[in-house]
């Protein structure tokens, strides 16, 4: 039991990736159950903002653009999600995942009016498709990441960087940064991750490893 004295029990999930927009929807359930055999307990998703706002003011959630039917199809089998949301993602897609149109409007990936006005309309869209999915809802998403590799373009100081600078033949320093995010799930929820679990709930740790060439 946890109390007031007493951290509950720490646990690391095994995630797993699937960028459901890459792959047709009628085989989604297929790799949903591939995944689950491997023994992978959270599918995290990118939510590609180019693969649903190709032109302006034009989105698109349907076919193998619907986020709704995925999270859903991975509550069916009893998997926990993970949404990136961007709005900068990578996943080697063009742009990071900004739509053409966007670029063509503003700077990006900073604070700017114009840029956030953007944002935040697709953040609305995101929003509705995944009404009622969230945990406090009762669903299975259990986390969102905003953004992507940010010390590529925002401050260092972001991460929790290593004091040590490597430097390759070529002269160019290679920092590595470790980013940690810590989540509180129910004891009924972490022991379906795993029976070792004890106590009334458990952190979960997400931990990123980047590595950035400057």
């Amino acid at each position: 039991m946890a109390t007031a004295d007493r951290v509950p029990e720490a646990y690391s999930p095994i995630v797993g990736e699937f960028h459901y927009s890459r792959y047709p929807e009628r085989e989604w359930e297929q790799e949903i159950l591939k995944i689950k055999a491997g023994g992978i307990q959270v599918i995290s998703t990118y939510v590609f903002w180019i693969h649903h706002e190709e032109i302006e003011g034009q989105f698109d959630w349907s076919g193998q653009r619907n986020l709704r039917r995925f999270v859903q199809l991975c509550a069916k089998h009893g998997m926990y999600v993970w949404i990136r949301v961007g709005p900068w993602a990578h996943g080697e897609v063009r742009n990071g995942g900004l739509p053409d149109w966007l670029l063509l409007k503003t700077a990006t990936r900073e604070n700017n009016p114009t840029y956030l006005k953007y944002v935040t309309r697709f953040y609305g869209q995101i929003g509705e498709q995944t009404k009622g999915l969230f945990w406090k809802d009762g669903g299975r998403i259990i986390g969102v990441q905003l953004e992507n590799e940010y010390s590529a373009r925002g401050p260092v100081m972001f991460y929790r960087c290593s004091a040590d600078m490597q430097m390759d033949s070529g002269g160019a320093g290679l920092m590595s940064c470790r980013r940690t995010q810590t989540i509180s799930l129910p004891r009924s929820a972490a022991r379906r991750m795993s029976p070792r679990v004890s106590g009334p709930s458990i952190r979960i740790s997400m931990h990123w490893m980047i590595s950035t060439l400057f």
